[in-house]
Formats: C-alpha cells, structure tokens, sequence
C-alpha cells in the first residue's frame, strides 16, 4: 500500500494493527496547520490528517471513502467537478476556492490546492487552508464600508440642501457662491466612498 507516493509496510504484527511508518508518517501529517488529503481517481477520500477532519466536523472514518461532492457546497459543485476531471485527465495542478458543508449546516471556506501524485493512478495530493475567518473579516469590513459611505451621503444631502434653501431665501441670493458650495458636496461623497475603502484596506 501507498500513501502519498510512500510504500508502507503490509506485514503487521497483529490484525489492524499499524505499522511503525504508518504511524510516524500519520505523526507528521497529523501536526501540520492544514488539511491534508488523498483523494482517489473516483473523487473518495483515501486518507485525510486531523486538521482537515477538525474542520470537517468529521471523524476520519465518517470522511475516509466519502466522495468530496458529499462535502461540498451546492454552488461549488459543478466547478469543482470540471477541475477535478481536468487533473484526473491532464495531470495539471488547480487551486480552488470553494465552500465545505460541516453536519450542521454551516459552510467552511477554504482554498483547495489539488496536484496529482507522481503515479497518477494512486490520486491525488489535497492541501486545504481554511479561509473562513478571513472572509467574515472581509465580509464586515465591506459591510462597515457600505454603512459609512451610506450615512456620509445622507449627511452631505442635508447639508446641501440646507445651503439650497438658505441661498434661496436669502434677500440677496449669490447663485456664483451657491453653485461651487453644490459642487463640492457633490465631489466630496466619491472621494470619501475611495478614502474610506483605502483606510479600510489591511
């Protein structure tokens, strides 16, 4: 038997029983910050360390055997399905980033860099990062974004119209001085959306 390309030992000392490579290379993958799979030409996970059963919600034995579509957002199917049979034909790596479903329903986002192993029939080689955090941070900064341009031009439209009708019940209207007052306000709400989403920006 392989495991990503290493022989392993079948000989075991009793039935179930690992042997000493399994072990020290599950060691290994085990403590890796990433999700690390094997999938076969048939889409079924052949084995996937801790981290990737964490952020799963899975046990490694729920997972090993199931098909990654059995995982996989609805909308990321029928695009993750194209990549997938491009590597499995082509051999040509992909990065991908799509949405896990854990059992309770909550959606995992993840970047999937997928490769194929040195012998092709054994599968492929699955490194996944999890992403979730760093898009809910992106999600309220663009949400925070929106709120401030929304309250910024609904304070300029009251200002403006404040000096409208001021100037226009005024005894003496100055239309020179009112006309560049309306025009800065007009240019000031763009130049405060692109200054608030520059300082926004990590």
């Amino acid at each position: 038997m392989k495991l990503f390309g290493i022989e392993l030992e079948t000989r075991r000392r009793r039935p179930g029983q690992p042997s000493e490579r399994e072990n020290y290379l599950s060691f290994i993958l085990d403590r890796v910050p990433v999700g690390i799979m094997q999938t076969g030409l048939d889409g079924r996970y052949v084995y996937v360390n801790s981290h990737f059963c964490e952020l799963m919600g899975r046990s490694r034995g729920e997972l090993v055997g199931l098909h990654y579509e059995k995982i996989t957002h609805p909308d990321d199917i029928l695009e993750n399905a194209r990549l997938f049979s491009a590597v499995v034909e082509t051999g040509a790596p992909y990065t991908f980033r799509k949405r896990y479903v854990r059992p309770d329903g909550t959606a995992v986002w993840a970047e999937v860099n997928v490769s194929a192993l040195s012998e092709r029939h054994e599968g492929l080689l699955s490194v996944v990062v999890d992403l979730t955090s760093r898009m809910r941070a992106e999600a309220q900064k663009n949400l925070l974004i929106e709120e401030l341009n929304h309250r910024v031009k609904n304070t300029l439209a009251a200002v403006q119209s404040l000096a409208a009708m001021t100037m226009k019940h005024t005894s003496s209207p100055q239309p020179s001085v009112l006309r560049p007052l309306e025009s800065s306000f007009c240019h000031a709400q763009p130049t405060h959306a692109r200054s608030m989403g520059a300082g926004a920006s990590p």
